[in-house]
């Protein structure tokens, strides 16, 4: 539990310090935004390796880790995508 505590801070920790000199030092609104992107695409992603590691040995039914998981990512994906259909996203102006 602590490991996942700390994993989970030093994750916010990094993102955040990264985003902040990411915004401190590219002026160039699409290069700042791809930066970005993939810092946060990179930590998650290193975050979740992590997670799978600690997680793993303690979960003795690959199903039930992998349901929890799924579980988590459905939680927290960006608020800006959750239940919004292609469709809705479209602007209809015509």
């Amino acid at each position: 539990m602590i490991g996942t505590a700390v994993t989970l801070l030093m994750a916010w920790a990094i993102r955040s310090f990264g985003q902040r000199s990411i915004a401190r030092r590219i002026e160039d609104p699409h290069e700042r935004y791809s930066r970005r992107k993939l810092l946060s695409t990179s930590v998650t992603g290193a975050t979740v390796a992590v997670l799978v590691v600690l997680w793993s040995s303690r979960l003795p039914n690959a199903g039930t880790f992998l349901g929890l998981l799924g579980a988590g990512v459905a939680v927290f994906r960006p608020a800006n995508q959750q239940n919004e259909s292609p469709s809705r996203a479209v602007s209809h102006h015509g």
